[in-house]
């Protein structure tokens, strides 16, 4: 009995005979390393290479292509991988900061930041202050809120005047109803899908 040991595997494989090691391989390196073998040196073809190692024609032949831009790439040593630097969450310093700053509530603190460019939900920024050992805010009424949503009068549309070349409004979305509104100013008190 012999004992192979292969340097990518961790474990030992049992072998009956050492021409089992060439004839089944067992790990995926082996497989494409003699799958490339038996093309480039038994000159198979790749259709026969590629059937014999059960690979597709065309990954194998995208395999072949590969070896020969780089032919010097390792099979058996395990590849090295960097581990990828996550960037740090600016979120959580920023969310308290807020809080402290400002004593926003939750939904002012996610209004900042989407000011700021910055994704988070309400869930987000209440877990965030939790974890930060910060108590919640008491219910404050509406006029002791920091932010408040901004709403616009009642619109009146005999004021409304297309006479003159410009005219400046803080709603934008009232540019897309202007067409409509120009129309109906002749009528009094129906719509154009009433008539």
């Amino acid at each position: 009995m012999y004992y192979i040991g292969i340097v990518s595997m961790s474990q030992r494989f049992r072998m009956t005979a050492p021409a089992d090691f060439f004839r089944k391989p067992a790990t995926r390196s082996q497989i494409r390393y003699e799958a490339l073998r038996a093309h480039f040196v038994e000159g198979l073809s790749l259709r026969e290479a590629a059937a014999r190692f059960g690979y597709t024609y065309g990954s194998f032949k995208n395999l072949c292509t590969a070896f020969r831009k780089n032919p010097t790439e390792s099979f058996f040593r395990p590849r090295q991988r960097k581990p990828r630097a996550k960037p740090e969450d600016v979120r959580p310093a920023r969310i308290v900061a807020l809080r402290k700053q400002h004593n926003a509530s939750i939904d002012e603190i996610v209004q900042l930041l989407a000011l700021e460019k910055l994704s988070a939900s309400r869930a987000y920024v209440a877990k965030v202050l939790k974890a930060a050992g910060v108590e919640k805010l008491p219910r404050r009424p509406a006029s002791q809120r920091g932010m408040r949503v901004l709403r616009g009068g009642r619109a009146d549309r005999r004021a409304l005047n297309l006479d003159a070349a410009t005219f400046s409004t803080s709603f934008g979305g009232l540019f897309l109803f202007a067409f409509d509104l120009a129309r109906m100013a002749g009528c009094s008190k129906t719509y154009p899908a009433q008539r």
